[in-house]
């Protein structure tokens, strides 16, 4: 892997971990909670699968709209 891509990577997950306090700050959380209730009984509760839909997001963003 060359040094230029390693980088490339290394900003993207830094971004990604920058964003996160944002995350719970907003409140997204809590709304979430609201609007959907609880989740069944699964492997993932409401709570992961919201912050991994919008980490994924957050990462998509980055990839097609770098600095944006």
């Amino acid at each position: 892997m060359s040094r230029r891509l390693l980088a490339s990577y290394l900003t993207l997950a830094a971004i990604v971990l920058l964003a996160l306090p944002a995350l719970i700050e907003s409140g997204v959380i809590e709304v979430a909670r609201e609007v959907y209730g609880s989740l069944a009984p699964a492997f993932y509760g409401l709570r992961t699968t919201i912050v991994a839909a919008i980490v994924l997001a957050t990462i998509l963003i980055e990839l097609l709209l770098p600095g944006f």
